[in-house]
């Protein structure tokens, strides 16, 4: 199960910062070498993570240690903004902002360190945050490092559930991510739980439960092409169109400068302007806030509701797609195009019964699917849009009078949502007696699995089972519905 909060996920690296100095050479192939104002200095706050020493300009250790904990304020050159982390090795970003910058390592004996004051540099890897502005940052060299257990240590998902019994103390591991967690929905770093990936799995391991010799970054960023970190921004006149290159409603546009989800990009063959141009797939969603275009007037039947001089509607904007020429993004679009234009205009033609092969298959295994505990135990979001894409799918089977471009999206999205499917059962020491956490956990699948409305009917532990159970208002109490079997929410083994 997934924490409902979007996250963005990417390879580890050692976390660096410097002073803009001189600019970092030692990349293996740089696009951008940093650049600073020299005229104009602003001040942050750096997070020490680790005891620090100090360090002079000859690269020698000073007396002078920083404690771990300390906020450390710091005048440095005012950092060069940039559109892309890829820029430069070393960088930090301001989250709510998107932006990111661009800061220059000094270089000492082939030793990176950042100035904090005349004469005083620490290394790196000793910065755990920058303020203001909730800036993060990384240095791409590191990919993975080596931990060692310091005590008997959880293994858990990426939001902290136990899936498998607990590492013993003194155990060696290599991790390659890692990843703050808010807790009850706190945006602050200090109060964020930090997860490390064990290397080649999806299994974690809590910060103070591992020694480790170097800092990871957090994976906020978007640096590796993936389908879940791509955002667009629509322009005045964004249509949504088909996998026909077809405008699905043109009494409406997409609204304009807000961030939109986008998984795919190939090109969509037109046949009235007889070319293909490249589109972007809208990350399935059920309802996207529209503009109607022209007078701002709803159509017959719809609900419209005035904000400003604007009336927004929510509107199905599965199985659409944006022109790439009408969007624009803050940081570039890193998916891989799936065709050429040549492929785009052959399967603009109508499908045949031969092409519709892997789409019954897909569908086909859909009941199996969604018996299984990586459906099930889901959360219930993803589950929904992978209905949405069966659903969809059975609609083309049943019309059988669409184009193979359409047949071969409709299996694409079918095999994307089912590969984010990851439910899994909650590791507990003993079945027979659950810790208050163990049931919590227990709980929280469980109410994945019932479908239910949480309004009528939800799980619970009732004479201390599981079970699915209903409040009655009149009693107010508590009343079973039917029991569950605790072994499809968890596991000793």
């Amino acid at each position: 199960m997934k924490a409902s909060k979007k996250l963005i996920l990417v390879s580890a690296a050692t976390i660096m910062l410097t002073v803009p100095v001189l600019a970092n050479n030692h990349l293996s192939n740089p696009v951008v070498a940093a650049s600073q104002d020299n005229t104009q200095t602003t001040k942050l706050t750096f997070y020490i993570n680790h005891n620090a020493y100090v360090y002079n300009h000859q690269g020698k250790r000073t007396k002078s240690k920083i404690k771990k904990g300390k906020l450390l304020k710091v005048t440095i050159l005012k950092p060069k903004a940039i559109t892309n982390p890829n820029q430069s090795r070393y960088f930090f970003n301001n989250v709510l902002a998107g932006k990111y910058f661009s800061l220059p390592t000094v270089s000492i004996k082939k030793t990176d360190f950042v100035n904090i004051g005349k004469n005083k540099y620490i290394k790196p890897g000793n910065i755990g945050r920058i303020s203001p502005g909730k800036y993060q940052y990384a240095d791409l060299s590191t990919k993975e490092i080596k931990v060692i257990t310091k005590k008997t240590a959880p293994v858990t998902n990426q939001i902290g559930m136990p899936i498998a019994a607990p590492i013993k103390k003194g155990t060696k591991l290599t991790v390659d991510q890692n990843y703050y967690h808010n807790v009850d929905g706190a945006d602050d770093y200090l109060s964020s739980l930090e997860y490390y990936r064990i290397k080649g799995t999806d299994k974690w391991v809590n910060l103070p439960d591992i020694k480790k010799s170097t800092r990871i970054m957090p994976n906020n960023f978007a640096l590796a092409a993936s389908t879940e970190d791509n955002y667009v921004i629509a322009g005045n006149s964004t249509y949504l169109y088909n996998i026909d290159g077809e405008i699905v409603d043109k009494s409406y546009l997409l609204i304009t400068d807000v961030n939109v989800g986008v998984d795919r990009a190939l090109y969509i063959w037109n046949k009235q302007t007889k070319q293909a141009d490249l589109y972007y797939h809208l990350t399935a969603n059920k309802k996207l806030v529209w503009v109607p275009a022209l007078d701002g007037t709803g159509k017959t039947g719809t609900t419209i509701t005035s904000n400003g001089s604007y009336a927004h509607q929510t509107k199905d904007t599965a199985n659409t797609f944006v022109k790439a020429s009408d969007v624009t993004s803050q940081n570039p679009v890193a998916l891989k195009v799936d065709n050429t234009p040549s492929e785009a205009q052959a399967d603009a033609t109508q499908a045949t019964a031969s092409d519709y092969g892997e789409l019954q298959a897909l569908v086909d295994r859909a009941g199996q699917i969604k018996k299984s505990t990586l459906y099930r135990l889901t959360e219930k979001a993803q589950q929904e849009r992978y209905d949405l894409a069966v659903d969809n799918a059975q609609k083309l089977l049943t019309n059988k009078n669409t184009s193979i471009a359409a047949v071969k999206q409709a299996s694409w999205q079918i095999k994307y949502d089912q590969s984010k499917l990851d439910g899994q059962k909650v590791w507990v020491k003993n079945m027979n007696k659950l810790t208050k956490a163990e049931k919590s956990w227990v709980v929280s699948l469980a109410n994945c699995d019932i479908h239910g409305d949480l309004q009528k009917e939800y799980a619970g532990f009732y004479k201390g089972k599981i079970a699915v159970v209903t409040y009655n208002k009149k009693t107010f109490k508590s009343e079973l519905v039917r029991y569950l079997k605790l072994s499809d929410y968890a596991t000793d083994k």
